[in-house]
């Protein structure tokens, strides 16, 4: 993550915002994503009650190609 972040780093000193920052940028929620699962599985083999569930926020269109619940914006 360390050279991820770096990376990132790199690109905003430098006003770079195309490929070599996306690539990276994205790659940060996959290394999350693996991060996440090592932990879950840890928290179940030890047999913790505390267990931490990723969820990740609805995007832009996913909440515009949902209807609109009855009532909403009226």
């Amino acid at each position: 993550m360390r050279a991820i972040e770096d990376e990132l780093w790199a690109c905003e000193q430098a006003g770079e915002f195309g490929e070599r920052f996306i690539e990276p940028a994205r790659s940060v929620y996959r290394q999350n994503d693996r991060r996440a699962a090592v932990k879950r599985r840890i928290s179940e083999r030890l047999g913790s009650t505390l267990i931490e569930e990723k969820s990740y926020a609805a995007s832009a269109s996913a909440l515009a190609s949902e209807p609109a619940a009855p009532g909403a914006g009226s």
